[in-house]
């Protein structure tokens, strides 16, 4: 290759790394933003809760507040930029040398993802149906950390020519086995809003309550709302149980792993015990001072950065453990 062509490919490798960040960082916003909306519209930020809670009619015919149509234009935005960020990424890791097959296999599958989100968008304005709101979370989610891979795989170069692990790094099953519980613990969250059951979180219930409670997700039957407000189930109140426990195995889980990697990476393992640490202590707080929409904003914001940390570190473990062929 020669200089002019090895110059050009430095160049597209660097362009192509701070899209997928960029790109990154936007789904971050569409995640924060439809947060937002979503626990704004609920009730967190209304002044006599919980009697205002859950009111599916306080609303109706109404402009919405400032604040709401500043996230749902901020959410707009982000999510077009994804779309648009996410193609370039596609474009590039397809057409220009190197090949890049990893990462347009993970932006390929973002793709398709943040499209399916946008057509449930358009189909579901409004809806009251559990699963709309749980799709909406868990897609979020997913493509973030797929956006994620994406940025750690550019960021990292070229595959090593020994494809060896140090015994310090935990292997990519470690990584998924923890992200996969914290997309778990993250859903059970989700559902607690999406059965408008946060009232209900008083104090830790039993664990035949929280296995009860597997069966008050039911995301495909609709919410019941009598008097304009809607009626959790009894056994929702279980939700709250399961969520903090699977959020405590996960801390538990990332801060082992954070463990693992404190000589290999010690920047890198801080980070993944702080967003652990942290994602708990708001959580806590968001239940201790109810009604509390920054803390639970501020909750949801640090699990996306969990989830974001743990699949960028799965991806770079899958990197050094196999590397692509070459084009």
């Amino acid at each position: 290759m020669t200089p002019q062509g090895a110059a050009a490919t430095a160049r597209a490798s660097v362009g192509f790394a701070r899209l997928a960040v960029a790109a990154a960082a936007l789904m971050f916003v569409v995640v924060v933003a439809s947060a937002f909306m979503r626990h704004w519209q609920a009730g967190l930020a209304c002044p006599d809760w919980p009697a205002c809670y859950g009111r599916v009619d306080a609303q109706a015919g109404t402009e919405p507040p400032l604040p709401v149509r500043a996230a749902r234009l901020a959410h707009r935005v982000a999510a077009s930029g994804v779309l648009v960020a996410i193609a370039g990424l596609l474009l590039v890791a397809w057409t220009q040398p190197p090949r890049r097959t990893r990462e347009g296999t993970l932006a390929a599958i973002a793709f398709a993802l943040a499209a399916g989100l946008a057509a449930l968008g358009v189909a579901t304005p409004g809806s009251l149906l559990p699963a709309v709101a749980l799709g909406n979370l868990l897609g979020g989610y997913a493509i973030l950390a797929l956006l994620a891979a994406v940025a750690a795989l550019a960021r990292a170069g070229d595959p090593p020519a020994t494809p060896e692990r140090p015994a310090s790094v935990p292997g990519p099953l470690a990584f998924a086995a923890v992200l996969a519980v914290a997309l778990a613990a993250a859903l059970l969250g989700g559902a607690v809003g999406a059965r408008y059951a946060l009232a209900q979180c008083v104090a830790p219930g039993t664990l035949a309550a929280a296995l009860e409670a597997l069966g008050a997700v039911e995301p495909w039957r609709a919410l019941s709302v009598a008097a304009g407000r809607v009626v959790p189930s009894a056994a929702a109140a279980g939700l709250c149980s399961l969520h903090a426990a699977a959020g405590a195995f996960v801390v538990l889980a990332t801060i082992g792993v954070a463990w693992w990697l404190r000589r290999a990476r010690p920047a890198y393992a801080w980070a993944l015990a702080a967003f652990a640490l942290a994602t708990s202590a708001a959580g806590a707080a968001a239940l201790a001072a109810r009604p509390s929409l920054p803390f639970t904003l501020f909750h949801n914001a640090l699990a996306a950065l969990l989830v974001a940390a743990l699949a960028a570190g799965a991806a770079r473990c899958a990197r050094t453990t196999r590397p692509e062929s070459a084009p």
